[in-house]
């Protein structure tokens, strides 16, 4: 198992095979889904994000800039398809993930190695402190939202599961975009909420896109976690 993540994440031919087999299965899987449970054009947009962001959070794993590039499409497309869904949470947040991809742009762009990725940030007080202000930020998010009674109309389990799903994508797409490391055990986390989300609106493409999504997790984790070795 180790020689074979190895291969996937180390080598040009297995990093080449793995995003083929990655963003294939990927699209699969959303059409499958989506016209099994097709029941708008809602649907049909969402297996068109589904994909992008596919392509999206695998080059950003690999710390491959043209994961921004992607990324500024798929959270426009996003941000409309979960409100469409009702998950305020997971419709608010990808205004801030916008924003952070414009930056990264040009941060990752700054700090890149010898293979044209960026380099990761070790710097351990610069995480705590970025971890405490995108906190911050999301918090603040959240209670001018509360401010505005646009949690009224939902229930207690609901409202729990977008607001954490929505500060934790918060502050791990900060520390992601800051070339922090430990952002993916964000995203890990996010994503469980984010499934259950999904499950509980009937958005079955972004169902199954969640949990693909946390497979990139796992890999991503495990090619940055071995930099070193």
């Amino acid at each position: 198992m180790k020689q074979a993540l190895t291969w996937i994440t180390k080598t040009p031919e297995g990093i080449s095979f793995w995003s083929k087999c990655y963003l294939t299965i990927g699209a699969i899987i959303a059409i499958i889904v989506g016209v099994v449970t097709w029941e708008s054009y809602w649907t049909t947009l969402a297996i068109f994000v589904s994909v992008g962001g596919y392509a999206c959070v695998y080059y950003l794993g690999l710390r491959k800039n043209i994961g921004n590039v992607i990324g500024l499409v798929v959270n426009v497309g996003d941000g409309c398809i979960q409100f469409q869904y009702q998950a305020f949470g997971l419709a608010i947040a990808p205004v801030y993930y916008f924003m952070t991809h414009l930056i990264g742009l040009v941060s990752w762009n700054k700090h890149k190695d010898k293979d044209d990725k960026a380099t990761l940030n070790h710097d351990k007080r610069s995480a705590f402190l970025s971890f405490i202000v995108f906190g911050v930020i999301g918090s603040a998010i959240l209670f001018y939202l509360y401010r505005q009674d646009y949690f009224k109309e939902f229930s207690s389990f609901f409202f729990l599961m977008n607001i954490l799903g929505m500060l934790i994508g918060i502050v791990a797409q900060g520390l992601m975009i800051m070339r922090f490391r430990m952002a993916w055990w964000g995203w890990f986390l996010a994503n469980v909420f984010w499934l259950i989300i999904n499950f509980m609106t009937g958005n079955w493409v972004y169902f199954f896109q969640t949990i693909w999504y946390q497979v990139n997790v796992l890999i991503t984790l495990y090619d940055q976690y071995t930099l070193d070795d």
